[in-house]
């Protein structure tokens, strides 16, 4: 294994893995086009308000009482598909709607979300192409391990990387430092020579620095300066696409 991290410049003149244990670099946010991150929570207002119009019904909530109820219905439910059929019943029903329109609602959600549906995002393959081999490869994903792991057969991902880790299936989701250390154990890999890169500071790059190790932003998201986080998380580095890693780690 080589040492590509060590003497890039983080936070505070620190060096982005100069120790001398084997690095690894492990990320999930944004290596395909529909994002994890996987989380249903980080879904844009128009794919609920789509489901509506195919069931030509009004909108029956607001896509806000979603995202407040998901943690207490994840609890409750082993899959996502399950999850939403019985969130949106009750969702529909405390709003005077028959709980069946509820459940319509969430099957239409369920077919307009197809986790195969996806494919990388410009760069990311190669990346992928050139660490492997070179470091440790791994994913730290927030989401049910059903669906997320239809997205890493659909584009099969598994072929580059060493481990993939479920948070907020066995473990607590990130910005939880377990996911993390989950991750790190299964890399055998010392957290200081080891990079996180995700595209949410609130939760990875808050839960990469939290777990110690070194934090990549990558902010080509709907929301470049990083409000929700930015003030309180700082990435050791920020790039603006996938492959500028390859040159922040100084491989050709």
């Amino acid at each position: 294994m080589g040492e590509p991290l060590t003497g890039v410049g983080g936070r505070d003149g620190q060096s982005l893995g100069a120790a001398t244990q084997k690095p690894a670099v492990y990320t999930v946010s944004r290596c395909r086009h529909e994002r994890t991150p996987s989380d249903d929570r980080r879904e844009p207002l128009g794919g609920l308000a789509a489901s509506f119009e195919a069931c030509d019904l009004d909108h029956l909530f607001p896509v806000e009482a979603y995202y407040e109820r998901f943690d207490e219905y994840r609890e409750e439910h082993d899959s996502i598909e399950a999850l939403r059929a019985a969130c949106f019943a009750e969702l529909a029903a405390e709003r005077g709607y028959d709980p069946a329109l509820g459940r319509e609602v969430a099957a239409a959600y369920t077919e307009m979300r197809d986790q195969t549906n996806v494919e990388f995002v410009d760069g990311a393959r190669t990346v992928l192409d050139r660490l492997h081999g070179e470091v440790p490869l791994g994913v730290v994903t927030n989401g049910t391990g059903e669906a997320q792991r239809a997205k890493i057969d659909a584009v099969g991902l598994d072929r580059w990387v060493d481990a993939v880790v479920y948070a907020g299936e066995e473990l607590p989701a990130k910005p939880d430092t377990a996911p993390f250390e989950r991750a790190l154990d299964r890399l055998d890999a010392s957290r200081d020579a080891t990079l996180h890169v995700g595209d949410s500071l609130s939760s990875d790059v808050a839960g990469a620095n939290a777990a110690g190790l070194h934090s990549v932003w990558l902010a080509d998201t709907d929301n470049p300066t990083g409000a929700d986080g930015a003030a309180e998380h700082t990435p050791s580095r920020r790039i603006a696409a996938i492959d500028d890693l390859l040159a922040l780690l100084d491989v050709e």
